[in-house]
């Protein structure tokens, strides 16, 4: 490896990303060639095993079990759509380790599930003392916190809670849904158009701030 060179332009021939292209950390995962239908399989089944393993662990050490256990456990229930047990590991990670830099990231996941069950009073308590000043960059709390706000009533947390998660929001993902947020929480508020125009304006840019 040490003879090895990547690099691109000057007097390199191969282009990195163009001739020479990166395995990734997943060729550990591979052992022999199969279908693509065979492999998804074998990853499906693998992660069932993994979350069942995980879950065994959790029962097996209840109210001791380690904190990479419970983040683990909780993200794969969540994955899976299992809301009701993921809700409960991040419950229980959010009380048993609150210093820990995971812990808003399970109560942001915890208000998440209660407010997608309708539980707004939990989802409120669940972020109790929150601000938009604490959450800072974390847009996924500060979207969570956005809906808290709403659900309560109050119009203008709520905004600015949403606009915090729009200028800090990272990558593609659930940026179209943000957006479309915003509009919801603009139209129901009953903001007037330009205000609406406005405000509107100030998000596009934050989403897509002009290149410097």
């Amino acid at each position: 490896p040490s003879a090895m060179n990547f690099g691109s332009g000057g007097n390199q021939e191969a282009k990195a990303w163009k001739d020479i292209w990166g395995c990734g950390q997943g060729i550990g995962a591979i052992e022999k060639r199969m279908p693509t239908a065979e492999f998804v399989d074998k990853l499906e089944r693998e992660y069932n095993e993994a979350r069942a393993a995980l879950a065994a662990a959790f029962k097996a050490t209840a109210g001791k079990t380690k904190e990479y256990v419970l983040v683990m456990l909780a993200n794969a229930e969540l994955f899976l759509g299992n809301d009701t047990q993921a809700a409960t590991v991040y419950a229980e990670h959010a009380k048993r380790f609150p210093t820990s830099k995971r812990a808003m990231s399970s109560k942001t996941w915890l208000a998440y599930i209660q407010l997608r069950a309708g539980q707004n009073a939990e989802a409120a308590k669940t972020v109790e003392g929150w601000t938009v000043q604490a959450v800072g960059a974390n847009y996924l709390a500060a979207y969570v916190l956005a809906w808290v706000h709403w659900r309560k009533g109050d119009v203008a947390g709520a905004q600015q809670a949403m606009a915090v998660a729009a200028a800090n929001w990272k990558g593609n993902t659930g940026r179209a849904s943000m957006y479309i947020d915003n509009l919801l929480l603009l139209a129901r508020a009953g903001v007037s158009p330009a205000d609406a125009d406005k405000l509107l304006t100030q998000l596009a840019t934050a989403i897509n701030p002009s290149p410097r």
